[in-house]
């Protein structure tokens, strides 16, 4: 159990490289002042008290992100790890999400949440994390998930892809499914690749918004040991976080709590998204929420 004096970080993963959208979503700025999506997220997460933020980052972008960051966080409550990349005569692509959080493992002592660079979670659920971590209840034995409604996390501009989560009575994790192909139809209803029926607007989904205890770390190296026996020759198979975290439930290594959070996520899957999460940026700004200026707020 942690105390209440344990420092909590916050660990954004920006290392990947953003096909879809066209270039480095992580340095395409959406703000008034071309601000990028996770200062909005670092802004958030130093406002709900978190101690220290964490970048996993490629190479490509580590400069951009350390000239924008450094002001808004202060030099010494930021690290940044450049997340190592596989042997480029083999394989061209990181190994992966699950990679990533453990690339950071020697900078980060404490509880944790982990994020995705490129998506906008909403103060709500920076306020929840920082409540759960510094409440004793992350440990090795419990890890928990912020979970958002399916019907607030699709695209307008395109099918999206999405960990659809079951859980058990407790309100427990017992399973996250990547699902592809998700969209509204024209009759209203959620479809998606991986089933014939319809998903119900109020589907928890994972947006990869999870909260862990430092022992994560361990149970990371021993489940990627094993990834990359099985997939060393592979030039596109990739550790993925939800997946690890998956086998600690089938393997009962821990549980994983569900946070139901009502906080309105935006992101950016597609170019065309853009002007949405500007519009919704710019409504926060006229509410308050955030200054003009991030970085000198």
């Amino acid at each position: 159990m942690h105390s209440s004096d344990s420092k909590i970080a916050l660990l954004v993963l920006a290392a990947g490289l953003g096909s879809r959208f066209g270039g480095d979503k992580q340095i395409n700025g959406v703000g008034p002042n071309g601000e990028f999506l996770l200062e909005y997220s670092v802004y958030d997460a130093l406002h709900a008290g978190f101690d220290q933020i964490v970048l996993v980052v490629n190479k490509e972008v580590e400069q951009p992100l350390r000239e924008r960051i450094e002001p808004i966080v202060g030099k010494d409550r930021l690290s940044i790890v450049i997340q190592p990349l596989p042997d480029p005569d083999q394989r061209k692509k990181p190994w992966g999400t699950g990679h990533a959080v453990l690339s950071a493992k020697s900078v980060i002592h404490g509880p944790f949440m982990v994020i995705n660079g490129d998506d906008f979670y909403g103060r709500d659920a920076f306020e929840l994390a920082n409540e759960t971590l510094r409440g004793g209840e992350i440990s090795s034995s419990q890890m928990a998930m912020i979970g958002y409604q399916l019907k607030r996390t699709l695209s307008a501009n395109g099918p999206v892809s999405r960990g659809v989560c079951s859980l058990n009575n407790d309100g427990f994790l017992h399973n996250v499914s990547e699902f592809t192909g998700i969209q509204r139809a024209s009759n209203g209803q959620i479809s998606a690749k991986e089933t014939a029926g319809f998903l119900s607007d109020d589907t928890i989904v994972s947006m990869n918004c999870w909260l862990f205890d430092a022992s994560f770390f361990d149970w990371l190296e021993v489940e990627f040991n094993l990834f990359l026996r099985e997939n060393k020759e592979s030039t596109t198979a990739e550790f993925y976080l939800p997946s690890a975290v998956q086998e600690g439930l089938n393997k009962e290594k821990f549980q994983v709590r569900v946070i139901d959070s009502s906080a309105r996520w935006c992101g950016l899957t597609y170019a065309s998204d853009r002007e949405e999460v500007q519009k919704n940026l710019g409504d926060f700004i006229d509410q308050g929420f955030y200054p003009k200026q991030l970085s000198h707020g």
